[in-house]
Formats: C-alpha cells, sequence, structure tokens
C-alpha cells in the first residue's frame, strides 16, 4: 500500500497516469507501424501535440471536481481544479495554427515524430535529456502533491 501511495503522489491528479500510460502505448504502437510499413510506402507520422486552445480545455467548458468525503486530495483540491481547468499552463497555441502545422508538416513528407503547440518541444527536452526525477519535480511543482506528503 506505501508504495501504491507514493507512485499516486507522482501525479497531479487521480487519472493522469492512465492518460499518460495510453498516450506513451499509443506512441509505441505508432512507431512499431512505421517501421513496419515502411518498406510497403506507407508513412506513419505520429503527432503530439503540446498546449492547444481547444474548447476542451476551455476552463469555462470544465466543471470543479467534486471528490469524496473521504478523498485523500482533499487537501489539494484547488491545486487540482486548477489543473483540471488547464490553468496551470494557460500559454498555448491557437487551435488554428496548430492544424495548419501538422498539415503542413504531413504533406510536405514528413514521418516520425511531429511536435506541434506550446512546449511540445520542450516537453521532449525534458523527458530526452532530463532525469525522470528531475522532470517529475518540474512537472508537479504546483501539484500540491509535495503537501499532501507533507513535505
Amino acid at each position: 500500500m506505501n508504495l501504491l501511495r507514493r507512485r499516486i503522489r507522482s501525479y497531479a491528479y487521480s487519472d493522469i497516469g492512465t492518460y499518460s500510460s495510453s498516450k506513451a502505448a499509443t506512441t509505441r504502437i505508432s512507431e512499431t507501424l512505421r517501421l513496419e510499413m515502411a518498406p510497403l510506402g506507407v508513412r506513419v507520422v505520429t503527432v503530439i501535440l503540446g498546449g492547444v486552445e481547444t474548447t476542451g480545455n476551455n476552463p469555462d467548458n470544465r466543471k470543479d471536481l467534486v471528490l469524496p468525503a473521504n478523498s485523500y486530495y482533499h487537501k489539494i483540491a484547488a491545486a487540482i481544479n486548477r489543473h483540471q481547468k488547464g490553468l496551470i499552463h494557460n500559454n498555448k497555441q491557437n487551435v488554428d495554427v496548430a492544424a495548419k502545422n501538422v498539415v503542413n508538416d504531413v504533406l510536405s513528407g514528413r514521418s516520425g515524430f511531429v511536435r506541434r503547440g506550446q512546449a511540445s518541444s520542450l516537453s521532449w527536452l525534458f523527458n530526452t535529456f532530463l532525469s525522470y526525477a528531475l522532470t517529475t519535480y518540474f512537472a508537479n511543482g504546483e501539484s500540491g502533491l509535495a503537501e499532501l506528503s507533507g513535505k
């Protein structure tokens, strides 16, 4: 149970572990398909979007999270809601600009990874060249998780 608690603390909110795992799996599947399909002349592009202004991440379209009465996270509910509403990273690229860039990338023949949107390349740099611990520290800086653990 203690290991599970430590694992949960490394995420800013409850569903990020599932979300991140599914993104990682999708990326691996895409890369495998890219390698397998290349001899057949099929290009596979993995689009990795950073912050993009969409109606889905508009704070006005997101309700406050309602936690169960016995939730471990009540102490940091305000921080969770800032994340949930996209208020932590509010510098986002215009959706039309991001879409145009992705379409241009694909039409120009790019394959492999295409990174577009605010901070998408920065995310790659962090995940590629910094330790996991340091990347997690930066990513969780405003999550409130240190408050939960008493640090």
